[in-house]
């Protein structure tokens, strides 16, 4: 869930007020995101916003914002943890949100959450409000006209059918956004938001399909970290066969072949989820077919056509016989 988890954080960043509104807040100052600007030893919140106060000399607020793919058991923990690390950074408690996005398990929605020490001696607790996406009206959210909701109504309770509702997000995001990237960006964001409700290739195409992830800074900084973080791992596990084989004939190359070998692996790995992603009719075989592929500069041109090509089969078309 890499895309979704990076869609989310941008989202947040740059739509704030946006989902804010969602959550019946107001703010007509200015608002910054603080992910990036506090330090500390462990992960500051991606959706920790500071918003200006409404007079001259009023106190700025502290919003946290989390957006989850369902209330998961995780959820109550991570919010508590979000919470205290806010804490810990700026000596305020903010007011947290958690945005559901599909329906979930009665214990995954808790808005509060408790954590005990060993002997019952000390406990923290934590609270937050909960917006249950799925339970909002597209045609709602749709009527509010702010562009940064577009990835909500694709979540949201709908009468029209995946490929209408994708044409009216698209028309909403090219009539509010001027910027052409920021468009990209966002109908990237909505591609991966769209992937929760509607299993359809055709969705995917009328939210801007492959030209626009190709266009999307987002999205393509999402791959390259993506990949970097799976050829990273493949690389230190294939290395370090490579050297236990490679010790009588010699470190070095038993180093340069788990190089090789780990960054062809992460490749062809990354390969086949962007085939999944742009063609239903994806197989197993195909899988394995496209994962079998070692040598490095093959799967570079193949990853190019698989983000370019019309149909599957014309994919299929370019691998080695």
């Amino acid at each position: 869930m890499g895309e979704f988890d990076s869609g989310a954080a941008w989202l947040m960043q740059h739509f704030g007020r946006s989902l804010l509104g969602l959550a019946g807040v107001s703010v007509s100052g200015k608002i910054t995101a603080l992910a990036n600007k506090l330090v500390l030893p462990t992960r500051i919140p991606d959706g920790l916003l500071q918003a200006e106060g409404k007079g001259p000399r009023a106190e700025p607020e502290f919003y946290l914002l989390e957006v989850a793919t369902r209330g998961e058991t995780r959820l109550p923990e991570q919010m508590h943890d979000d919470l205290a690390l806010s804490r810990l950074a700026m000596r305020r408690v903010p007011n947290a949100v958690a945005f559901v996005l599909r329906p979930h398990s009665a214990t995954g929605l808790a808005p509060i959450h408790r954590a005990k020490s060993s002997l019952g001696w000390s406990y923290t607790e934590a609270g937050w409000k909960v917006i249950r996406c799925y339970e909002l009206k597209a045609a709602e959210l749709l009527a509010r006209g702010e562009a940064g909701l577009a990835p909500f109504v694709l979540v949201a309770q709908a009468t029209e059918p995946g490929l209408q509702l994708a044409a009216q997000v698209r028309r909403m995001v090219e009539d509010q956004l001027a910027d052409a990237e920021e468009q990209a960006n966002l109908l990237a964001v909505c591609q991966v938001f769209s992937e929760l409700r509607y299993n359809d290739p055709q969705v995917f195409e009328f939210l801007g399909g492959r030209k626009m992830v190709l266009q999307s800074s987002w999205m393509r900084k999402v791959w390259a970290e993506e990949t970097a973080r799976a050829t990273a791992e493949r690389v230190a596990a294939a290395k370090a066969a490579g050297l236990a084989e490679g010790l009588a004939e010699g470190m070095a190359e038993g180093m340069a072949a788990g190089r090789a070998q780990g960054e062809a692996q992460a490749k062809a790995e990354f390969l086949v989820r962007v085939l999944r992603r742009r063609f239903a009719e994806m197989t197993p075989e195909l899988e394995a077919r496209v994962g079998s592929i070692t040598q490095v500069a093959l799967l570079d041109g193949l990853l190019e056509r698989a983000l370019t090509c019309r149909s599957l089969r014309t994919f299929v078309r370019a691998l080695p016989r």
